[in-house]
C-alpha cells in the first residue's frame, strides 16, 4: 500500500494478501513511513537515485518479483487508476492479457487491475468509506503540504467527502 490508489486496491483485495512495498531510500520516507503501518514484505533498493524510472515503470514491480518464489505468488496489482496511463483508453487493451507484460510475465505473475477501471475520484470514495482513519497519512505521504499535487488530492477526498458526509479529518492546506 502507498498512496491513495494503492490504498484503494487493499481495500478490495483480500485481508490475507501478501503487501510488497519498496524503499527508495532518502526522500521517500513520508511514503516509508506510511506504507510500514501495513507490514509489507519491503524491499530497499536505490533505483530512484540510479534513475531507473527512466527506462520503464516496471522497476517498481521489483520487490514483487523478487519475494514471489518465497510467498508462492501467482499474481500482483499496482495501484494504476483509469487516468493514470493512456493504455487504458486504446481501442482492444482490455482484451491484451495483462499477464503478458515482461518482467512480470517470465516469472509467471499475473496482473489483476482491480482499481484500473476506477477513477482518482473512485479511489477518494473507496479509501474515505473503507479506511476513513488513513486518509491524513495518506495525503502526507503522497506530497509534502502546499504542493500542487498535495491540494489536488486534498480536494478530491473534500468533495467525496462531502458529497456523502464522511468526516474529513484532515487539515487542508
Amino acid at each position: 500500500a502507498g498512496g491513495g490508489d494503492s490504498l484503494a486496491a487493499k481495500c478490495l483485495l483480500p485481508s490475507e494478501t501478501e503487501l510488497v512495498s519498496i524503499d527508495f531510500g532518502t526522500g521517500f520516507d513520508r511514503e516509508k513511513n506510511f506504507f510500514e503501518q501495513f507490514h509489507p514484505h519491503i524491499l530497499q533498493t536505490n533505483f530512484r537515485q540510479l534513475k531507473m524510472e527512466k527506462n520503464s515503470w516496471t522497476f517498481m514491480g521489483a520487490g514483487t518479483i523478487l519475494y514471489s518464489s518465497y510467498l508462492n505468488a501467482a499474481y500482483y496489482l499496482f495501484g494504476t487508476v483509469l487516468e493514470a496511463t493512456t493504455w487504458n483508453f486504446l481501442p482492444g487493451s482490455n482484451r491484451i492479457g495483462p499477464e503478458r507484460i515482461p518482467p512480470f510475465s517470465y516469472m509467471g505473475l499475473r496482473n489483476i487491475r482491480c482499481v484500473t477501471g476506477l477513477t482518482e475520484v473512485g479511489t477518494a470514495m473507496v479509501v474515505s468509506y473503507y479506511m476513513p482513519q488513513f486518509v491524513e497519512a495518506c495525503l502526507s505521504s503522497l506530497s509534502r503540504p502546499g504542493t500542487i499535487k498535495r491540494k489536488r488530492k486534498e480536494l478530491l477526498f473534500e468533495i467525496v467527502c462531502s458529497r456523502y458526509g464522511r468526516k474529513t479529518d484532515f487539515a487542508s492546506t
